[in-house]
């Protein structure tokens, strides 16, 4: 089995002091990079996102189908 690594690209952002400082210590206490820590926060971001859009149409759906079924 062969591991193959992620490609990446560097991003570069502005961060204040405190959320640096802030981020480092929590990567830090999780015994993990900054860069990981990130990606995961991403992750969470975009998993969060997707539920609210599948909700949605979730309740479109049902809305659609309650009002099919209440016309004459």
């Amino acid at each position: 089995m062969k591991i193959n690594e992620p490609k990446r690209k560097p991003i570069y952002a502005h961060l204040t002091h405190d959320a640096k400082v802030g981020l480092d210590q929590i990567a830090k206490y999780h015994r993990t990079t900054l860069t990981n820590l990130l990606e995961e926060g991403a992750r969470l971001v975009i998993k969060n996102h997707l539920k609210e859009i599948h909700l949605r149409n979730v309740e479109s759906q049902q809305m659609r189908a309650s009002l099919n079924s209440a016309s004459w």
